[in-house]
């Protein structure tokens, strides 16, 4: 409880809202607002254009459920299971770059929000398990595993492997998720590299098209001496000379609609605007321990200790927990 709320007094809700992103949304709560957006970074699929073509594959996966087809099709592995080559890096944890991001992303397409508020009490709880999405994350996550299930149809991982972002970076893996600001990382260790980037595959079945995206913001600390002049600094720093310009600078979007509407004159940056455009996020109380929970369920699952759903209801009592000891004593101080 360090952040200083910007009143809507000074900030009108429908004001912030028509400037900044969906995703922003975050930083709103009933009573006012806790940051202002600058930056959003977005999930995005890179991929080998030459892996690719070489399996006689023309175009990559704009659906999830295309990936049944595409993993056979690319990726080769010997009798025991030892990957040569590899379709996508889905399935583990630990050597999967961004994989709480791919979960999060499968998640929210899906209709599941990770954290949801109490109407009464305006307290936090977690939606892993929550009856009306419940079937959703469990299908998420035995999608996920999928990838590193030897005998599967759509095996083409396992935690035997490096990292797969340098794994893509060899050219040994066809599909890699990673965020806007990866590019130039990836081209500066193998400029030999003949990759693309495309949106983030989406459900078949929704209208809504949706990526996860980390944003950027600045807060007020309630230790400041001059509220006023944080205030201005920090809208400052949200306000289109500065944030266009540190967007350009790290290769990611700005989080303004006013930015967003002008799209730049090179292919990657439109993309990652329009990935900017339909970033979502979650309610996370504390990154790491969350990190934790979700790396948790996959592990569970794929060691078989636990059924997916058992899993999904051990972490989500689990993420009830990490609520509970951050967000919701921040909600109850305040009510005192």
């Amino acid at each position: 409880d360090k952040i200083f709320e910007i009143p809507y007094t000074s900030l009108p809700r429908d004001t912030y809202e028509s400037l900044y992103i969906d995703e922003a949304r975050l930083f709103l709560t009933d009573t006012g607002i806790t940051a202002l957006p600058i930056t959003v970074d977005p999930l995005m699929m890179y991929y080998n254009k030459s892996l690719i073509s070489s399996a006689f594959i023309l175009d990559v996966p704009e659906f999830w459920d295309e990936f049944t087809e595409f993993a056979p099709r690319v990726t080769e592995y010997t009798d025991t299971g030892e990957i040569i080559l590899s379709a996508v890096a889905l399935g583990s944890y630990d050597n999967i770059n961004n994989a709480k991001s791919i979960i999060s992303t499968l998640l929210l397409q899906n209709g599941n929000m990770l954290v949801g508020t109490d109407e009464f009490s305006h307290e936090k709880y977690s939606l892993l398990a929550n009856d009306e999405s419940f079937e959703e994350a469990i299908q998420v996550f035995d999608f996920y595993t999928s990838f590193s299930h030897f005998g599967s149809n759509t095996y083409s991982w396992n935690e035997a492997l490096v990292d797969a972002q340098n794994k893509f970076i060899a050219g040994e893996v066809a599909i890699y998720f990673g965020r806007a600001s990866e590019v130039e990382d990836i081209r500066r260790k193998n400029p030999n590299l003949d990759f693309g980037v495309h949106l983030m595959p989406q459900l078949r079945s929704s209208l809504n098209r949706i990526t996860e995206g980390s944003m950027l913001g600045v807060g007020i600390s309630k230790q400041t001496q001059n509220l006023t002049g944080a205030f201005a600094v920090a809208s400052k720093m949200t306000a289109d000379q500065f944030s266009g310009g540190l967007s350009s600078r790290l290769l990611v979007a700005p989080a303004t609609k006013s930015l967003l509407a002008n799209k730049p004159d090179d292919a990657f940056l439109t993309l990652v605007y329009n990935s900017a455009i339909i970033s979502r996020g979650w309610l996370d109380p504390d990154p790491n321990r969350t990190a934790d929970v979700i790396r948790s369920v996959v592990k569970n699952i794929n060691s078989g200790a636990l059924s997916t759903e058992d899993a999904i209801q051990r972490a989500s009592r689990d993420l009830d927990t990490i609520l509970d000891q951050t967000i919701n004593i921040v909600i109850k101080t305040n009510q005192l």
